[in-house]
């Protein structure tokens, strides 16, 4: 017994003395039988097909007499097949035909006349026949000329169909309407274009390429047209140039105005003032002369703000003389001022980088006071401080002793302090012992200790790292237990795949019961399907029967849930349950041997995969008989009594005769007519009543006359188009001249002049000629002759006579003479800086070269573009700053001379700084002080 985890169900199978693999799975060679008293299960399968039928439809053969009728049981043929019955009923109402009468719907077909058998209707409610005749005359139409009145609606041209006027004599939904002759009306109507005499006036006997007064617009062969008064538009008028008099503008001339702002000059473009007469953006003039009214006579030119040129009165040069109105500064960061005369500075003197006092290698600095070094200082002979004194460092600094060795360190006093190897040595115990209770071993400083385990029952295994080593005793993947093993708790949890048990039979439960637990026995399985499930087969205590339940619940040891599937071989036993039916041997051997489609005496009855049967030898109804949608009851059967071929009778159905004729003495009455494919309702029928040929009559289908003239029609729409000879006029055609006003242009109609030949209110003009006018008129713009003349001809980036000036690609312009201006702006030029002429006259500025109203600079931010060279005298009455090196080789004159020596006394031999040295607590020189801030700076105190 086993299950079978593949088909999700129970086994009993014969596995040989195959044990399993590795993964525990046996190989199943044969299911095994099964023997019991009554078996309750879900379903029944013979190992290929589940029995679907319930156990109230397994009934209905428990009882059925075989060639019997039996209430509520199944019926079950006879042995030829037989089932005998007196009366056939459908709807409680006796079928009194005879077979032969009800023979006569064998072999007929819905919807074609066939001979000697019962006429049944098709499924749309045709019969089909080869002739029709009313009072007995032949219809010789085709099928196809009837049909051209099938499903026409009055008043409404439909595709192949007859014309039918409406009650108004109109008809609309012509697609092409074509004439040899007029079409005569009070207005031409295609879609929702209504066209009056008048507006189909604008177009009779217009010359292309000529304006006419009131008349469409049309142009020649070649685009053109001529003659219009005046042309108005509201939006762009677009040519291949504009002609006014003798002035012929081209696009790109007039491109050159097209999109400027006022103010702002653009490349290629005029330039134009704003409001205030200036003008902006223009990248490079070239001008024999540039006058600035602004601009005072022998001051110097410098860039202000937006680099707009200006002057001050403080920085003048008249030719000769170049004067300064209060103040001079040389700025240079590490560059050099040689003076060669003699430095005059009444002001105080301001020494920011370094200093050299002396050009001497041996030259000492006397500090008095506290010195710090920043950012480092090198101490090629040492470094020594007197006793008593402390040397601190900052507190991220470290002390690096490189390869070399720190001697003469006392032993530690407090946790900080620094130890030597010796004193760390002496700390150290030197032995120990390990002891297990009973035996101990002593240890010492060096000493390896070992952790040894036993195979099969100890593991040891030593881990970690150097000072933090780790001890881990386990148990090895396989353990041996030579004797018993007693597990005296709630769970024992076995996780190896095979389990290989010698005990040929498995006992539940323990022995010396006294009384019923209330629990099953049998086994608790786990296993997937779709998520993880619970299993149990066993005894149920409960139910006193073996049970298999596939998704289990265990209460307290009491499993319920659904049952499971099982797979045996052959399954012996005295009857089966499946729910509340309970089947024996008699009721089984009924659909035992059963032929699907073939009836069998003493056997149940099973439709083949057609739901076909044969060999049924008499049956009996007391319903209706039923075929797909077809439902005969009693009364439908009677109809087929007592009918005659050929012959109409009352309450009897039609049934033709040798030759598929039908007669009768009254009239034909039917809601349509079929021959071949056509079919006619009462409707078209009317629609042909009484008609005159070439007249049209409401309601009735139009038929020419015999010289194909028809007359009488009130409205005719059309949804293709009219053709009068070769002309095809479509619905947009029309539309271009339905509703137009001459003179005034309107979105998407014809262009049609008024009396005098102006029209208006064009929006965009398009012309690949010339246009050619009185003047051109934009908005409130009128632009004549003369001002168009001022673009004509213009060259971009060169200046001309009568010109307008129009910047070339890069926004330049060359060739003005003079210019005039109060103010001049160039964008190239920085604030402050002094212009100067560059090549080709270019006005250029230079940062090493500035003036800011009060202050001369040169040298800027560029520490090596400025040297200057004094021969002579330089009178500085103000302060003197110098950002660079400065060298005084001649020592400092304040006042008195005076030099400071190497031992800091003022002498003849100079004291050099060569770095940045910082004594805040001051400089002492023979009782003159001066001060080195820790920026550099050296100032008098």
């Amino acid at each position: 017994m086993l299950w079978d985890e593949s088909a999700d169900q129970f086994v009993l199978a014969n596995v040989g003395s195959d044990i399993g693999d590795t993964a525990g799975n046996v190989t199943i060679s044969s299911y095994a039988g099964l023997q019991a008293g009554a078996i309750v299960y879900g379903s029944l399968n013979d190992g290929i097909t589940t029995v679907s039928s319930k156990a109230s439809e397994l009934n209905l053969v428990d009882g059925s007499s075989a060639g019997f009728i039996v209430n509520s049981k199944a019926v079950i043929y006879g042995a030829a097949g037989e089932v005998n019955a007196t009366t056939l009923q459908v709807g409680g109402v006796d079928i009194t035909s005879t077979p032969a009468e009800l023979n006569l719907v064998d072999g007929s077909t819905a919807g074609t006349i066939v001979n000697s058998k019962a006429v049944i209707y098709g499924a749309a409610g045709e019969v089909n026949a080869t002739t029709l005749q009313v009072g007995g005359v032949d219809i010789t139409a085709t099928p196809a000329e009837i049909n051209v009145l099938d499903g026409v609606t009055a008043g409404t041209v439909a595709p192949s169909k007859a014309v039918v006027v409406d009650a108004n004599k109109n008809i609309s939904s012509f697609r092409n309407l074509t004439a040899t002759g007029s079409i005569t009306g009070g207005s031409l109507t295609i879609g929702s274009t209504s066209i009056s005499e008048a507006e189909l006036g604008t177009i009779d006997s217009v010359t292309a390429g000529t304006v006419a007064a009131s008349k469409a617009v049309v142009v020649d062969a070649n685009k053109d047209i001529s003659s219009f008064r005046n042309l108005t538009a509201t939006g762009a008028i677009t040519g291949g140039s504009f002609v006014i008099g003798s002035a012929d503008i081209s696009e790109a001339e007039l491109e050159t105005i097209d999109g400027v702002t006022a103010g702002t000059a653009s490349a290629s473009k005029a330039l134009v003032l704003d409001g205030s007469s200036d003008i902006s953006g223009i990248n490079d003039i070239s001008a024999a002369g540039l006058t600035l009214s602004d601009l005072t006579d022998n001051r110097i030119v410098i860039a202000g703000t937006s680099g707009l040129l200006e002057d001050s009165a403080s920085l003048t040069f008249d030719g000769t003389t170049f004067e300064v109105g209060t103040a001079f500064d040389v700025v240079s960061s590490t560059g050099n001022t040689t003076i060669g005369g003699t430095l005059d500075v009444t002001g105080k003197t301001s020494l920011d980088g370094a200093v050299d006092l002396g050009d001497g290698a041996g030259d000492a600095i006397a500090v008095l006071g506290t010195a710090t070094f920043t950012p480092s200082a090198t101490f090629n002979g040492g470094f020594t401080t007197a006793s008593g004194q402390t040397v601190t460092f900052g507190a991220t600094n470290l002390i690096s002793a490189g390869s070399n060795k720190i001697t003469g360190v006392a032993d530690p006093v407090a946790d900080q302090d620094a130890a030597t190897k010796a004193y760390v040595d002496s700390q150290v115990a030197s032995d120990g012992a390990y002891t297990d209770g009973t035996t101990s071993v002593a240890y010492g400083v060096g000493d390896t200790t070992t952790f040894s385990g036993t195979a099969n029952e100890t593991t040891v295994v030593v881990s970690g790292t150097s000072g933090s080593p780790v001890i881990t005793i386990g148990l090895p993947d396989d353990v041996t237990i030579a004797g018993n093993l007693t597990v005296s708790g709630t769970t024992t949890t076995v996780d190896s795949t095979t389990t290989v048990l010698e005990d040929p039979v498995m006992r539940l439960g323990v022995s010396g019961l006294g009384a019923d637990a209330g629990k099953d026995r049998g086994i608790e399985f786990l296993y997937y399907d779709g998520s993880e499930k619970t299993g149990f087969f066993g005894w149920d205590n409960s139910a006193d029967s073996f049970v298999l339940i596939t998704d289990a619940t265990n209460t307290s040891e009491v499993f319920s849930g659904t049952a499971g599937a099982a797979t045996f071989g052959a399954i012996t036993g005295s009857s089966f349950t499946i729910g509340s039916a309970s089947i024996n041997e008699t009721e089984l051997e009924t659909i035992d041997g059963v032929t699907a489609g073939t009836v069998a005496a003493s056997k149940a009855l099973v439709v083949d995969a057609n739901k076909d049967i044969a060999t049924l030898r008499n049956v009996t109804i007391s319903g209706s008989l039923i075929h797909g949608s077809v439902d005969l009851d009693g009364t439908d059967l009677a109809k087929l009594d007592g009918i005659t071929d050929g012959t109409g009778a009352a309450n009897k159905a039609l049934v033709l005769d040798a030759s598929s004729n039908v007669s009768t003495g009254g009239v034909v009455t039917a809601t349509g007519f079929t021959i071949g494919s056509a079919s006619i309702v009462e409707l078209d029928l009317e629609q042909i009543e009484d008609i005159t040929a070439g007249t049209v009559a409401a309601s009735k289908a139009v038929v020419v006359d015999a010289n194909n003239d028809v007359t009488g029609f009130r409205n005719v729409t059309a949804t293709g188009s009219f053709i009068i000879g070769s002309a095809d006029m479509s619905e947009a055609d029309l539309e271009l001249i339905d509703g137009l006003t001459a003179g005034t242009v309107a979105a998407s109609k014809a262009v049609t002049v008024d009396a005098n030949k102006d029209v208006s209110s064009f929006r965009n003009l398009t012309a690949t000629g010339a246009i050619t006018g009185g003047s051109f008129v934009i908005g409130s713009a009128d632009i004549s002759e003369a001002e168009l003349e001022t673009i004509d001809g213009v060259t971009a980036g060169t200046a001309s006579a009568s010109k307008a000036l129009v910047l070339d690609g890069s926004s330049d312009i060359s060739g003005i003479n003079d210019i005039g201006a109060a103010g001049l702006t160039l964008s190239d030029l920085t604030d402050n800086r002094i212009v100067i002429a560059g090549t080709a006259g270019l006005l250029e500025d230079d940062a090493n070269f500035t003036f800011d109203g009060t202050t001369f600079t040169v040298g800027g931010a560029d520490s090596t573009v400025f040297s200057a060279t004094v021969a002579g005298v330089v009178n500085i009455d103000g302060a003197a700053t110098v950002d660079g090196l400065a060298s005084l080789d001649g020592g400092i004159n304040t006042n008195d001379d005076f030099t400071v020596d190497t031992d800091g006394n003022v002498v003849g031999v100079a004291a050099t700084f060569s770095g940045l040295t910082s004594a805040d607590g001051g400089i002492d020189v023979n009782g003159a002080n001066f001060a080195v801030s820790t920026t550099g700076v050296v100032t008098t105190v």
